[in-house]
């Protein structure tokens, strides 16, 4: 039975670091009458290091192929802000909000000195790929409940 030797192989390296955060707010105006808010963080950073590396059968080196290999670093952002407002009318519970949404993405390859960038742009871009994640991303929401009889939920 024959050697079988391996021409190739690879390497690869990753690291994520990820940051979270939240700030609430409440402010009842009565018993049944509430006013909420906050905001919300998210980070997240990756970096990957991608080698790849062939056999030189002469030398019997291993000589990295940098037209497969790659490292890269990529960033994902989220800034939102949101709110809501629920009463209590007779038996009837309303509760509606808000949410708007930044998000910000960039995939910076190393190896190419290139950038990808999935960015936010203001409000009234028309560049609607860009629009999609611009600031504000409104989502509304509203639910109404009439004392555990039944639900309504819009959004």
């Amino acid at each position: 039975m024959g050697a079988f030797l391996y021409d190739y192989k690879k390497n690869t390296t990753e690291s994520e670091k990820e940051w979270r955060g939240d700030l609430d707010f409440e402010h009842s105006f009565s018993e049944k009458s509430k006013l909420e808010g906050g905001f919300q963080l998210r980070m997240d950073r990756t970096n990957e290091d991608y080698r790849y590396y062939d056999h030189d059968s002469v030398s019997g080196d291993w000589v990295e192929d940098l037209t497969q290999s790659n490292k890269y670093d990529f960033s994902h952002d989220i800034y939102a802000l949101y709110g809501t407002y629920s009463t209590e009318i007779k038996k009837l519970g309303i509760k509606a909000g808000l949410r708007a949404e930044y998000t910000n993405r960039n995939l910076h390859q190393i190896t190419g000195n290139d950038d990808y960038p999935f960015p936010s742009s203001g409000p009234g871009s028309m560049d609607r790929q860009r629009l999609y994640r611009a600031w504000p991303q409104p989502g509304p929401d509203a639910f109404i409940d009439s004392q555990g009889q039944s639900n309504l939920e819009l959004g």
